[in-house]
């Protein structure tokens, strides 16, 4: 099967964010945003294949306001953000990315016009060279999220994560819980 941009056919992600800080190695506290998105499985030598691709470490200033609007980003615009597609099982390597997002009617929704180059990693399919793949799928808001650990001093009460995140985003519409190892913050329902 020759694998093309018509191959990735998408489904749809989500959109959402973790408060990090890390004090070895230099990120300052601050809330990094992720785009994750899907594609309809298909067949490659016989395996159902589940691509998805992802770009963590998105950095939005005042993300509250700025997802009211359309916003573009871009590798170029944010070199500390990896971009990376998932195929054959393997993590392969997005570069050129470039996102555009615009509110959807719908609530805590976003449409997504996405082109990144999928540089390969050792894939079979790309060794003819690099794979565009452009397309629009859609976006639902899932959570904020608080890793218990990633903070210093470390959160240990609901409260305290709500302290935490309070200067990056406002939560007052979000719920906060408490899942073992994270606090996340997802929309009331």
């Amino acid at each position: 099967m020759r694998i093309t941009n018509d191959t990735f056919k998408p489904l749809g992600g989500e959109l959402s964010a973790h408060l990090f800080e890390n004090h070895s190695t230099g990120p300052s506290r601050d809330l990094y945003w992720g785009i994750d998105f899907d594609f309809q499985p298909f067949k490659i030598r016989g395996r159902q294949e589940h691509p998805n691709c992802l770009v963590d470490w998105l950095k939005i200033p005042d993300a509250q306001a700025a997802l009211k609007n359309p916003l573009f980003l871009s590798d170029t615009a944010q070199p500390h953000a990896e971009a990376t597609c998932y195929i054959e099982t393997q993590h392969n390597t997005a570069v050129n990315w470039e996102f555009n997002l615009r509110p959807s009617e719908e609530a805590d929704t976003w449409d997504l016009d996405y082109a990144l180059t999928i540089v390969g990693d050792g894939l079979e399919f790309t060794a003819a060279g690099p794979l565009e793949l452009f397309g629009k799928t859609s976006l639902k808001f899932s959570s904020l999220i608080i890793v218990k650990e990633n903070l210093v001093p470390k959160i240990t009460t609901i409260e305290q994560a709500r302290q935490a995140i309070a200067p990056f985003f406002e939560t007052t519409e979000l719920d906060c819980r408490d899942e073992d190892w994270r606090y996340t913050f997802p929309r009331r329902k």
